[in-house]
Order: structure tokens, then sequence, then C-alpha cells
């Protein structure tokens, strides 16, 4: 992305950070099931071992702080989603063209 024609930060940079922002969504979504002991059946009765204590209080912190990364998560995708839009539809400067993965 160039801000002030300076580049800011490249495309390779932004995908690992979703990357990285989306596993980490994910690990604290399979620590909240382990502070409540939820069960997470892998195959018929080969389980995951449960890495937290029982905890209800840390469940209801991580429960509430992995929505939060989650909706920041969706929000990164609908703002990359309008900016191809915008790009595509509205300028047509050709951006789009290296935006979308199936050109």
């Amino acid at each position: 992305m160039r801000f002030g024609g300076r580049l800011v930060r490249s495309e390779r940079q932004g995908i690992a950070h979703r990357t990285v922002c989306a596993h980490v969504d994910h690990a604290i979504g399979r620590l909240g099931l382990s502070a409540a002991r939820y069960p997470i059946v892998l195959y018929g009765p080969l389980r995951l071992p449960p890495i937290l204590p029982h905890d209800l209080t840390l469940y209801a912190w991580l429960r509430d702080f992995h929505t939060v990364l989650a909706y920041l998560l969706f929000a990164t995708f609908l703002a990359h989603f309008g900016g191809a839009l915008f790009h595509g539809v509205i300028r047509r400067d050709g951006v789009f063209g290296s935006m979308a993965s199936w050109r």
C-alpha cells in the first residue's frame, strides 16, 4: 500500500499478518474451550487433552478476547474487499488485477 508516495507495507507482509492473526484467534479459541472443560473430539474416542485448568472466569475472558479478534479479522477482510472493489469498479486503474488472485 502506498501512502504519500511511500511504500508502507508490502502485500506479502499483509498476508503474513492476516495469517498470524487467524492462527492466534484459533489458539485463543482453543484455550477458551480448554478452560471451559469442553471436550474437543478429533475422531471417535480420540480427544484433545485440556491445556488449561478448569476456570470459568478465564473462559469468559478468553471468549470475549476471541470475539474481539474475530471481529477485527472480519473487519480487515471487509476493508480489503472494499478496497479491491473500489479499485476494480470505481477507479479502474489496474490495481484490481494485482489484488485478484484468479487473474
